[in-house]
């Protein structure tokens, strides 16, 4: 398999990944709670700096051994060097998105990881030359929130409300101008906690997986005229509901004739699904990563010039 795409990673710092415990963070809206961070701070859980590393290696040999191509960026001594450090700046997703050549920085709902948005659209600026896109007052945009998938079809743009607002996908929207528009309500902080479009080979959209208990009912609504098949999860299989945390599976990096996620999924049926569509699966478990409420996607942002 040649390579699909090229990705932006982020190399954790020298002392390790949340050394000292786990940062809670809220957006605007009650749903944007991320309780995955709520339940590991109750906890008391501290990475194991040996195991988070075993897992960190053991994605970029998944991602490695799918032909993609990573440019990997240092985790920006600014992050670590403020009070207290901040250690989720290892989420490239939310930071900012590609989009006709530009970057769009992210405008946080969650203000202090805003450091993040600016501290990385300069590293982009440096690393690629292109010009850094801030969006207008009272627009929020994290990138979590955001699937774009070009097709040979069509273009189509899911954007999640949770932790982002209309104001920002409309400035999103604006420059990136997708033949399909699905702006969506859920329960999950961010969007990519709760789904994932599937695409084949040829870089078709050619399913769409969802925990429908996540999802408000007008949003269920404007999914059902989305003309692929819908395929409905188990929340387990998401970020969870509430307090109920699920496993994460559904974050994964999705990309032509590639799922790549840390479990398989437990909805019945769902891993033969992927199968018959002749997208190669790979997994490898994140635990310490679930704990700050991210997984694949989230480590990962598609380079797009």
């Amino acid at each position: 398999m040649s390579v699909q795409t090229s990705i932006l990673m982020v190399t954790p710092p020298p002392g390790g990944l949340w050394p000292h415990g786990y940062t809670v963070h809220k957006g605007h809206t009650p749903e944007s709670l991320n309780h995955a961070t709520v339940a590991a701070a109750t906890s008391g859980i501290i990475p194991s700096p040996e195991l988070l590393s075993l897992q960190w290696n053991q994605a970029i040999d998944h991602l490695t051994n799918a032909k993609i191509e990573i440019t990997f960026l240092p985790y920006p001594q600014e992050l670590l060097s403020q009070y207290p450090p901040d250690y989720d700046g290892i989420f490239i997703r939310d930071v900012g998105m590609f989009a006709n050549g530009k970057w769009v920085k992210a405008h946080f709902a969650v203000p202090e990881r805003q450091r993040e948005a600016d501290t990385f659209a300069r590293l982009i600026e440096q690393t690629y030359h292109v010009e850094i896109v801030d969006l207008p007052p009272g627009a929020d945009l994290e990138c979590g929130e955001v699937f774009f998938v070009k097709t040979p079809a069509g273009s189509y743009y899911f954007g999640g409300l949770g932790r982002s607002n209309k104001a920002g996908h409309d400035a999103m929207l604006h420059i990136i101008k997708p033949d399909h528009i699905f702006l969506l309500e859920t329960t999950g902080f961010h969007l990519d906690t709760t789904c994932t479009p599937l695409i084949d080979s040829s870089g078709h959209l050619v399913s769409f997986m969802y925990a429908p208990e996540l999802f408000s009912e007008e949003s269920k609504k404007h999914l059902s005229m989305l003309e692929v098949p819908l395929i409905a999860l188990d929340p387990k299989d998401t970020c969870g509901i509430g307090e109920n945390l699920g496993n994460m599976a559904v974050n994964g990096l999705s990309l032509p004739g590639i799922f790549i996620n840390a479990e398989e999924f437990n909805t019945p049926g769902v891993e033969a699904h992927i199968a018959s569509l002749g997208i190669a699966r790979y997994s490898s478990p994140l635990p310490y990563f679930h704990h700050a409420g991210g997984s694949y996607h989230c480590l990962t942002n598609e380079v797009r010039l």
